[in-house]
Formats: structure tokens, sequence, C-alpha cells
């Protein structure tokens, strides 16, 4: 039962909203935001979770504001909004929540929340700039790599600290002007194990506990996917509130399964871990002896050294073990191994590890939860504390220089341990694991890696079962037009409300989709490339503005390279530009006259906004099947089979629609676009599982033959 006052509140935004701006209801955003009011309102958790897929041009932000927000302020609940990328999280931010607001009189605090990995610790520049600090101590922060600490990254680190001193920079790795590489940012961020938290002495000018400090007035928190999952994993309740104390809105929810999927595996590199291994048997008689009057440090740091010298024993024959199983791979079975990009792989089937691996494995993960065990005690002892004024200053030194590389090694171990449990398992999960080895030929290194097939149990255990509320949006959610597909990779119940609203765009009138039934077949890729080259400056406008989609860099690349200068210069590819620079120039073009075409593979395909005359046609060159030839989705079509079910119909073609819907929604972005779509793959109009592709796209008319194609009436 909806509370009026609820009601009330709803209905005066929403009209507010459209007296502000003159806009016209629409029908799907009313039913939208009535079907949100309706679930989250339901008593039982299970039953306060919704699934609903709304078309391009719903106006999806508004109605899940307009629905969610009051209910959260009515339940004392925090409304969690959960991106895609962070740059959607900027966009909510800066653009839809205050357009919101301001349009629809809501009124609500709200705060843009990122993990401590976008924020700078100012006490590691410090340490890293200290003339005195020493190369020990040093690389441990710059990942055991002494010369990695260059000129370059030394005038960065430099124009950093200028640049916090004089109140130029925050800290937030996203504010910087200029982009920073990954190898030059790693080693100026903390984790948990390693932050000292309030008895920092930059703690009042520190970025992440300035952002954290204004969650607690905010109604509303705009994360990430990837945030979530983390706060997740460390039980809930860390970085966000307690999951019972949250509704959630995933936006963007179709790439959720697989961010959880990827978030919840684990890998180990032989040869890193060894160093990090040795590193601490080096470290550790210093740790001892500079902090040795601190309780517990001594007796801890000698049961460390005695576990650590076993762990070193018992991963001796790793090597040589990981040597025999790549040895043996069949490389004419592409379900155990293969080559590629200084690589080699073996997977094993339905994650059953050879013993000889597996006990090794349990020997391990028993050794390394010991020492997990013990790093946690001498992290707890070492960590600062406030209270302790009167503390000798050698403690205090030798705290404030240990415990941020206890606390480094702790949570390397951990994810060592990690991996180590997951090949110990035994019994039926072992089936519900991706695993396997590769061999780096080019570092002559072993990789051992564990991934969850579906991350859906994860997902129900500790979101949906739990959550105040929960809502799943995006453009396709669906497949094939259905939620199956979402179901089983985000591990929703059979039962879960789902619903579907088509794009309020005039399609049928508006767009037309153009199959040409002349095209080569795309089973031979090299025919598929020549048609192309051929045909694609007929079928195109060169004055106009294009996106053409391929599902293969080696595709766009010969097709490009073999068309004719002119048409070369009125092309951008991607890759060769920053994707937002790319699109800018896009539209500079257009707006100039001269006309323009994208290039761009899948990532082209979803997220960008072309509207009006920057994408009057969109080409989409093959339908886009994926390859399955990464070991996680070899496992997982190994997964769907055993389970009696199809894995080209339930992974290999639900995918491909996803995909295709997402691909076709980048021409008509407002009521007023319109524009043709043409995909030059036949088996659309050859195939059985074509005309199932079709059913699911907007419903535009079809032109088959060649002159309609060119003609595009």
């Amino acid at each position: 039962m909806i509370p009026d006052k609820i009601k009330q509140e709803i209905q005066d935004s929403y009209s507010k909203f459209l007296e502000s701006t003159g806009f016209a209801p629409r029908p799907t955003q009313k039913h939208m935001i009535a079907a949100i009011t309706r679930q989250l309102m339901h008593s039982r958790p299970l039953e306060k979770i919704l699934a609903v897929e709304a078309g391009t041009g719903t106006g999806k932000t508004l109605a899940y504001l307009l629905a969610a927000v009051p209910i959260a302020r009515e339940t004392g609940k925090t409304l969690v909004i959960s991106t895609g990328t962070i740059a959607l999280q900027e966009q909510l931010v800066n653009k839809d929540i205050p357009d919101a607001i301001s349009k629809a009189g809501l009124s609500f605090g709200y705060q843009l929340v990122k993990g401590r990995g976008r924020y700078l610790c100012q006490l590691k520049l410090e340490n890293l700039l200290a003339s005195d600090a020493d190369a020990d101590q040093m690389s441990m922060y710059l990942e055991g790599d002494i010369q990695a600490f260059s000129a370059d990254r030394l005038k960065l680190y430099q124009s950093m600290e200028h640049a916090l001193a004089h109140s130029e920079w925050d800290g937030d790795r996203d504010t910087w002007d200029d982009a920073i590489r990954e190898d030059d940012w790693r080693p100026l961020t903390s984790d948990r194990y390693q932050c000292i938290g309030r008895s920092c002495d930059h703690v009042n000018q520190c970025a992440f506990f300035s952002a954290r400090n204004q969650l607690e007035e905010s109604l509303v928190l705009v994360a990430n996917h990837d945030l979530v999952l983390s706060d997740l994993a460390l039980g809930g309740g860390a970085i966000l509130p307690p999951v019972e104390d949250c509704i959630y809105i995933f936006d963007e929810a179709h790439h959720l399964g697989e961010k959880a999927r990827k978030h919840f595996a684990s890998r180990f590199r032989l040869g890193t871990a060894s160093a990090n291994l040795d590193q601490m048997v080096e470290l550790l008689p210093r740790l001892k002896s500079e902090a040795v009057s601190i309780k517990g440090i001594p007796s801890s740091v000698d049961e460390i050294q005695a576990q650590i010298s076993k762990l070193i024993e018992q991963l001796d024959p790793v090597r040589s073990l990981l040597a025999e199983e790549i040895a043996s791979v069949d490389l004419s079975d592409k379900n155990f191994g293969r080559f590629g990009s200084q690589r080699m792989e073996k997977r094993y089937p339905k994650g059953v590890l050879p013993p000889e691996l597996q006990e090794i494995a349990q020997e391990l993960s028993t050794t390394f939860t010991r020492v997990t065990g013990r790093l946690e005690l001498v992290s707890d002892a070492l960590k600062p504390r406030e209270e302790d004024d009167d503390e000798v200053p050698a403690n205090v030194s030798a705290r404030s220089a240990w415990y941020p590389i206890v606390g480094q090694w702790l949570a390397r171990i951990e994810g060592a341990s990690a991996l180590w449990v997951n090949y110990g398992i035994r019994g039926e999960a072992i089936a519900d694991y991706a695993r396997w080895v590769r061999l780096h030929e080019s570092a002559d290194d072993y990789e051992l890696f564990a991934s969850p097939i579906v991350a859906g149990d994860m997902l129900y255990d500790q979101v949906w079962s739990r959550a105040a509320g929960a809502v799943l949006t995006s453009a396709t959610l669906t497949a094939l037009g259905s939620f199956d597909r979402l179901k089983l990779r985000s591990g929703l119940e059979e039962e879960t409300a789902c619903l579907m609203l088509p794009s309020p765009f005039d399609y049928a009138n508006k767009a037309q989709l153009c199959i040409p039934r002349e095209s080569a077949d795309p089973k031979d890729p090299y025919a598929h490339d020549a048609w192309l080259i051929d045909n694609l400056p007929e079928i195109l406008d060169a004055n106009a503005g294009n996106l053409v989609l391929f599902t293969s860099a080696r595709q766009m690349d010969e097709v490009f390279d073999h068309l004719d200068n002119d048409w070369q210069k009125r092309i951008l590819v991607q890759g060769t530009r920053s994707k937002q620079r790319l699109i800018d120039l896009h539209k500079k073009r257009i707006d100039e006259g001269t006309g323009n075409t994208i290039f761009g593979l899948a990532s082209f395909a979803e997220g960008i906004d072309l509207p009006g005359k920057y994408c009057e046609h969109v080409l989409i060159a093959k339908i886009p099947f994926g390859v399955p030839d990464e070991p996680e989705e070899e496992a997982f079509a190994e997964w769907v089979e055993a389970r009696g079910g199809n894995s080209f119909r339930d992974i290999s073609l639900a995918d491909a629609s996803l995909r295709l819907v997402q691909a076709v929604g980048r021409l008509l972005r407002s009521e007023t676009d319109s524009g043709k779509v043409t995909i030059t793959d036949n088996r659309l109009l050859t195939k059985s599982y074509g005309r199932q592709l079709l059913s699911a796209l907007p419903p535009m008319p079809v032109k088959e033959n060649w002159e309609a194609v060119l003609q595009g009436d």
C-alpha cells in the first residue's frame, strides 16, 4: 500500500517538472514511476526488487528519482544509485540530479562516492618524496621496482605536492588536469590495510576523508558498480551504509553480473608472489628490531617468518608442476589451451584440477591463512592510536613507517590466499568455478586464475535477500525479448518483478532497417571485407553523420586501409584519439558541413550520444556474436551445457541480441531524430535465429533489396 503522502509528493514533483520544462507526459515514464513506487513499498525484501528495461527516451533517471527519493526519505533509508562507470556517476552528479532538483522541485542532499583508489594519500606522497626515504621502504610503495621512480615521476609527484600546498588540487585523480598513468598513480594510493585514519597528520586535508564526511548528510549516494561490489566484499557497510539500510538503483544493470563475476575472481602470479615473500623475509627482521617494544610484535614476527619459510618450501614444486601442465596442452583442442599474445593457457574442464595441484593447494591455503592471521595481529598492533600521546618516540616512528607496509603485505597475502583456498575446494562446488593456468612466455612466469562461472548466488546472498529495495534498469536488460539472461547472471529469483517499456521514439515512421541480401557471407571474413570495401562508399552518404560498427579491430582496420584517400579523410577510427576527442572532432566536422563517419568497435555501440545530424546512419558490419575464446567464457558455455541448456541459444545468441539492440539504439536519440540502420549480415534473413534477433529490435520497416538499401526508401 502506497501512503497518500508519498503519492502526493510524486505527483506534485512530476507536475512541476512538466510545467517547468513544457514537456508532454510520457506514458512509459509514468508507468516506470508507478512500478518502482509500487515495488519498493512491498513488505518482504525479495518483493522489493524490480527489473525494468526502459527504452531510449523514457527518461528513466527522472523516473527512478521521483519514485525512490520520497520512499527513501520516508523509510529512513539511503538511496544508492550505482552506475556502470565513473563518467556516468559524474553525469548524474553534475547534470541529471541538479536538473531534477531544479525542475521538479525536489529537495535532498546527494554526494558522489568513489573508492580510496581515486584519491591520493598525502602521507604516501610525503614518504616517497622524503629525501631520507630508504630504498627498501620506497620499493614497497613502488611494487618492488625502485627503478620505476624516474625523473618524470619525480617531477609529477613534486607538482602534485605543490598543487596540494597551494590549494590548487584536492587530491582527486579525476580532477588532475592531465591523465595520470596507472603505474604513476598506484604508489600514491592507500587501501583499508594501509590507511592510519584519524591518526594521520594529513587527515584534515585528506580528499578521501573529506568526501566521506559528507556521506552522512546525504540522502542519495551516487556510486558505481565496482565500488558497491567492493563494499559487499567487505560484508557491506564498510564504504557505503549497511546493505539493510540501502535502497539500490542499479543503472546500466546489464553490466552488473559480469562486473560481479570479475570482482569475485582471484589470481596468483608465481614470480611476483615469490619476490614479495623474499622481500618480506628480508625486511621482517628489521620490523622486529624497530618495533621490538610494541606488544605482540616480536612473537608474531617470529611466527610469520616460520610460516613464510614453509610457504616458500610449499611453492617450490609448483613451477615444475605448472610447466608439466602447460606442456601437456593439446593445441588442437580449444577447450584446453591456446597460444596468443606471448602467453599460453590451460583451462581445467568443469574446474577439476589434477590431484597433485589440488593437494598442494590445500597445503598452501592452510599456510597462507595462518600468515594472514598473524599479519592481522601485527597490523593491529602497529596501527597508530591517537590516545597514545605518551608513547616513546621510537614506537611512534615504527608505527608510522611500518603500518602501511604491513598493510600492503596483508593485502597481497589475502589475495594469494583467496586463490589457493579456491583451488582447495572439494565436492560439487568445484564445477561452479572456472580455473586455468597461464604461462607468460616473455617473463617465463606462471599465473593461476579462479573465477565464479556466474556471480548470481553472491549477489542474491549479499544484496537481493538483504537490501531495503532494489531497482535494476537499463535501455537493454532483455535478450531475445526475455529477462532470462539477466536473471541467470545476476542471481534474481524467477519470480522477480520485471517490466519492459519500449522506447517512446517513433521507429516505425522515423527509422528504417536495411539488410542487403546480396552481402557476402560473414563466415568468410575476407570475402566480407572485400564486399564492405567495394560497397560501403555507395551505402553511406559522405556528407552526413555516420557511425559504422565492427565486431573486430582487424576488419575495421582492413576496410579503412583499402578505402580511397577521399573517404579516409572523412573517417575517424577508434583508437587514433581518445574517445571523447574523437566524438568532439566528429561533431565539429558535421557542424562545419563536411560530413564525417566514425569507425568504432563494441564500446561505440553503447553509451555514446550522437543526436540529430551527428548520426543519421548506423551501419553494423556483422551480427555481434561474441567469440568464447577466454577461459571464463568457455567454462560458462560448458556449465550451461552440463545443466541441459544450449550454449549457442542461451549465451551466444542472447548476448548478440542485447548487443544488437544497443547498437541500433545509437540511431534515434531524441523525438525529432530520423535515419537508417544498415546491417550487412544476411544471416538475419537466411537463418532461423536471424528472425529471433530481428523480432527483438524496435519495430522498423525492413528493406532487403539492394536498390532500397542504396536509396533508403
